[in-house]
């Protein structure tokens, strides 16, 4: 697995573990990326759906504190959130300016 991609699925996993869920999110008839129930949460899955494409995106915002995870006063989880934006950070500053084909 390349880089890139385990960036995506360290990226879902931490979603799958830290995410709140929006309380009228459906799963039958709502998309993946509609379960979160804020932006923050929203822009990592776009971010990591888009490291799967191999597809150009911008630094996505995202903050521990914007209520978006839980649990909020875990400290290892706030580790894990800043760890992943760091290591996008990286991941674009050295991405070529147009994806891999």
């Amino acid at each position: 697995m390349t880089e890139r991609l385990e960036l995506a699925q360290k990226i879902h996993d931490f979603l799958d573990a830290h995410a709140k869920i929006a309380a009228a999110y459906d799963p039958e008839y709502d998309d993946p990326g509609e379960r979160f129930n804020g932006p923050d949460s929203s822009m990592l899955y776009a971010a990591a759906e888009r490291l799967k494409a191999d597809v150009p995106f911008q630094m996505p915002f995202s903050s521990w504190g914007s209520g978006c995870y839980k649990p909020v006063h875990d400290q290892e989880a706030k580790a894990k959130h800043d760890e992943i934006l760091a290591e996008l950070r990286v991941y674009l500053d050295n991405a070529p300016t147009a994806p891999a084909r």
